[in-house]
């Protein structure tokens, strides 16, 4: 099975998460444009970890979280790291899962994200000084 086999998703409105050279690409039909949402890195064992750039502005501020796209989460099984101005942020994808909460906005599809508040994230003061992902 390869990445793209694994990660590539396709929801019943025509969105789609694929996958170009460890980059995970998202596609929204309603305006045909594909933009970069992270870059997924495969460990030695195996398992993948997803890598993404991020500014503190963008998160959730009423569920003080960040969010994942749930397809994208259901397959991983390393870990999330959120890289931002202030450092990363970094949680295993069992514990996104375990903690993490749907809202309200969308249910179905590409656009449904899971929110993992930011108390179960480990926190490393490192902050972005390079090459964005």
């Amino acid at each position: 099975m390869t990445t793209n086999d694994r990660f590539a998703f396709e929801d019943k409105e025509g969105n789609s998460l694929f996958i170009v050279n460890n980059f995970v690409n998202l596609k929204l039909k309603k305006n045909n444009y594909s933009y970069r949402i992270g870059q997924l890195f495969k460990h030695k064992d195996g398992s993948f970890s997803f890598f993404k750039d991020e500014e503190e502005k963008h998160i959730y501020r009423k569920a003080n979280a960040w969010s994942i796209p749930y397809a994208l989460l259901e397959k991983l099984d390393g870990d999330l790291n959120i890289r931002t101005e202030k450092g990363i942020y970094r949680i295993s994808a069992a514990d996104a899962r375990k903690y993490g909460s749907f809202l309200h906005f969308k249910t179905t599809g590409i656009e449904k994200k899971i929110y993992i508040p930011l108390d179960h994230w480990k926190f490393k003061d490192q902050p972005y000084t390079g090459h964005r992902i």
